[in-house]
Order: structure tokens, then C-alpha cells, then sequence
């Protein structure tokens, strides 16, 4: 269940499409590896520092 939960919060995909990610996945790991490899989504880190480099 945690798996699945976490897949859809990073996903923010049905759990339905979480479970047949996980299911489909070599491993547990591997699912929320690619989960968070998703392009166009930002790490913690890089999203604290956009606004440290605006000029007014």
C-alpha cells in the first residue's frame, strides 16, 4: 500500500496507475526511482534557490 501511495503523490496519478506502475516495475525501488526522475520535475533543492538570483 505505501508504494502504491507514494508512486501517486509523486506521479500525481490515479492509485490505480500506481498499482499497475509498481506491479509493472522490477522492483519496489525501481518504481519510485522512476518516479522521481519524471522530466520537468525539480529536486527540493533546486526549487528553493530560483528566486535567490532575481534582480530588481
Amino acid at each position: 500500500v505505501l508504494p502504491v501511495a507514494i508512486v501517486s503523490l509523486l506521479r500525481n496519478c490515479t492509485v490505480q496507475e500506481a498499482r499497475s506502475r509498481v506491479d509493472s516495475s522490477a522492483s519496489i525501488r525501481a518504481a519510485i526511482e522512476s518516479s522521481l526522475n519524471v522530466p520537468g520535475r525539480k529536486r527540493g533543492a533546486e526549487e528553493g534557490s530560483g528566486s535567490e538570483g532575481r534582480s530588481r
